[in-house]
């Protein structure tokens, strides 16, 4: 067996919990009772920092939390859930070099957009200029699946 610590971190299913923990100070628990949205996301930090990750959304505090799916673990919590869940958590977001996510489960929301990505608009001359190089953008839940959450209309 491999001692090497993976740098993608941890991520397990115990005790009625997803819980990650990163190899940094990015460590997460989640209630699986808190559980309302599982998808991927995909961004363009790669090849040297994560930029594939698991994404579970929390029914309680409408955040999501982030799981690269290179962690240790994340086939077989995948298999877990899936069974748990009676659904695929295949991904197909591999090859995917930009901004993208897609909603895994649960099966009304399948197949959407998890996120959006607004474009942050800069402001002052040395914002603007970096902007013409740099494009940032803002990372946040897409409307559809907020009002999932919320349990508006779904």
């Amino acid at each position: 067996m491999n001692s090497a610590v993976n740098v993608s971190g941890e991520i397990s299913l115990s005790d009625g919990s997803i819980r990650y923990c990163g190899a940094s100070e990015s460590s997460w628990e989640l209630p699986l009772s808190d559980l309302a949205v599982i998808g991927e996301y995909t961004n363009q930090s790669g090849p040297v920092i994560d930029d594939w990750f698991l994404v579970f959304v929390s029914r309680i505090s409408e955040q999501y939390l982030l799981a690269p799916v290179y962690a240790a673990g994340v086939d077989s919590l995948r298999a877990s859930l899936g069974t748990m869940l009676n659904t695929s958590l295949a991904t197909s977001l591999a090859n995917s070099a930009d901004l993208k996510s897609i909603v895994l489960w649960p099966p009304q929301l399948a197949g959407s957009d998890l996120m959006q990505f607004p474009p942050v608009v800069p402001s002052g001359v040395v914002s603007r200029v970096t902007h013409l190089f740099v494009r940032r953008v803002n990372v946040a839940l897409a409307p559809s699946v907020l009002s999932y959450v919320r349990g508006e209309g779904t």
